[in-house]
């Protein structure tokens, strides 16, 4: 009984030392601040909020996309040590959203990546999003409307123990309507078949500096965009 209470004793005094270590180290937390690559911010577009362009589809139908968002910002967060904070991060990231006069949604994130992983360009347009790793060249996570699948990173990358069957190809150039873009991203969409209607989105050609330059839909309907 004796024993026990001396432990307790020694508890009340060695846990007050801990919180005051621990509240010292967070006042002197040491930062690390992670950029996006030069050549990766490439993907992002010269617009500026109030920008649009045009999208024209096969039937001579068009729509104009407005850019409602271009924001960038450094978000933080910590490392820990048996629970003792040991270092704060900061994250480079870009967020350029668009919208058009026909209820389609468009958007770029970008983001820089902590080791292992690479910077991540996650976008998404009307119901899906994909996020693709520009480091180790594969989509790491899909979602379509409620559906989700995601990659894990270990050691030796990511694993593929959840097949992901959509699949980017990166181009050199693309010719669209007349205009040459260099710089292609070319997703095409293969997940989730049976939840899949005539308006969803088949392929999506992205194009560095200019973002959405072309994409099609299950019905057959493509649209691209307008010099």
């Amino acid at each position: 009984m004796e024993k026990n209470i001396q432990f307790m004793n020694k508890s009340i005094f060695i846990l007050p030392f801990l919180v005051l270590c621990s509240c010292g180290e967070e006042n002197a937390l040491k930062e690390e601040t992670i950029y996006i690559s030069k050549e990766n911010k490439d993907w992002l577009t010269k617009d500026e909020v109030g920008s649009s362009f045009i999208m024209i589809d096969n039937n001579k139908i068009s729509q104009g996309f407005l850019m409602s968002e271009n924001s960038s910002y450094f978000s933080p967060s910590t490392t820990s040590y048996f629970w003792v904070n040991t270092k704060v991060i900061k994250t480079e990231s870009y967020t350029q959203w668009y919208s058009s006069n026909y209820g389609q949604r468009f958007s770029y994130i970008l983001t820089a990546g902590y080791t292992p992983f690479g910077d991540n360009l996650c976008v998404s347009i009307n119901d899906i999003l994909f996020a693709y790793d520009l480091k180790f060249k594969t989509i790491e996570r899909i979602n379509y409307d409620l559906n989700y699948k995601s990659k894990i990173m270990t050691d030796k990358g990511y694993e593929e123990d959840v097949k992901i069957y959509s699949t980017v190809e990166l181009l050199d150039t693309l010719t669209v309507n007349g205009c040459l873009y260099s710089g292609i991203l070319h997703f095409k969409f293969e997940d989730f078949r049976d939840k899949w209607t005539q308006f969803t989105i088949r392929e999506l050609y992205l194009a560095k500096h200019y973002g959405l330059i072309r994409y099609s839909l299950v019905n057959g309907i493509t649209y691209e965009r307008q010099k």
